[in-house]
């Protein structure tokens, strides 16, 4: 039953620890005025197309995380009657 409870808070805390990196990433690639640089352009579309696939994954993974958390408290109410 313990390990029940620690999927959803690894899922969550993963997700969230992805979220901050790829914020973090875009927050230190601009400069003083407020522009994103890169080297060249297939770098600029190559990093947003990642960014954007890793935001997905972590949204994912925070909805996956509070759906477990749904299941196994109904899952534990559900027993006790």
């Amino acid at each position: 039953m313990n390990m029940l409870y620690g999927i959803p808070i690894i899922l969550f805390l993963g997700g969230c620890a992805l979220r901050y990196w790829v914020g973090r990433r875009r927050f230190y690639r601009r400069n003083s005025f407020g522009i994103e640089e890169f080297s060249n352009y297939e770098r600029s579309k190559l990093t947003h197309l990642l960014e954007e696939l890793l935001t997905f994954i972590a949204i994912f993974l925070i909805i996956a995380a509070l759906l477990l958390t749904a299941m196994v408290y109904s899952l534990m109410h559900s027993q006790r009657m």
